[in-house]
C-alpha cells in the first residue's frame, strides 16, 4: 500500500523547504557582498597608489622637460 501524506505534512514540508532555501540564498548573497566589497576596497587601494605614482611620474616627466629646455635656451 502507498504511504499517503496529508495536505498538512505537504505545506509543513514545503514551508520547511523553502526556509531553507532562502537561508542558504541569504548565506549566499551575504558571502558574495562581502567578497565584492573586499575586491572594491583592494581596487580602491590599488588605483589610489598608481594614480599618485602616474601624478609623480608626470611631475617628473616636466621637470625633465623643463630642465631640457632650460638647457637647449641658456646652454647650461
Amino acid at each position: 500500500m502507498a504511504h499517503s501524506w496529508t495536505f498538512q505534512k505537504k505545506v509543513s514540508t514545503g514551508f520547511a523547504v523553502m526556509v531553507c532555501l532562502a537561508a542558504l540564498t541569504a548565506a549566499v548573497a551575504v558571502y558574495a557582498l562581502r567578497a565584492v566589497v573586499a575586491s572594491k576596497d583592494n581596487v580602491i587601494s590599488l588605483v589610489a597608489e598608481n594614480l599618485v605614482n602616474a601624478t609623480r611620474l608626470d611631475a617628473a616627466a616636466d621637470r625633465q622637460s623643463a630642465t631640457f629646455r632650460g638647457f637647449i635656451l641658456s646652454g647650461e
